[in-house]
């Protein structure tokens, strides 16, 4: 298994979807964006959820979310943006 960068490209190949593709692929700094097109806007949760358990993003969770329909095309243009994610601190005896 590819681990890195490869790793994640490797994983992007294996994605499920219908009438979904991925138009543009960004991996800076250890954040990913992807910009895609859709003819079923109801692929794009499907689409975090499976880019949020690829090997190399557990610890990322997509927040960003940008989706825009083509009603002329028939097409939604979404594009993601990944953020590390870190677990809330547990509340203490609160105020």
């Amino acid at each position: 298994m590819e681990q890195g960068v490869a790793g994640i490209m490797q994983s992007l190949t294996n994605l499920e979807l219908q009438s979904t593709w991925l138009t543009e692929i960004s991996i800076f700094q250890g954040q990913l964006s992807v910009m895609g097109q859709t003819r079923q806007p109801a692929q794009v949760p499907l689409l975090i959820e499976q880019l949020e358990a690829m090997d190399g993003l557990a610890d990322k969770r997509f927040a960003r979310l940008r989706l825009t329909a083509d009603d002329a095309n028939g097409v939604h243009e979404f594009s993601l943006q990944s953020m590390d994610f870190v677990a809330a601190e547990p509340l203490s005896g609160g105020r």
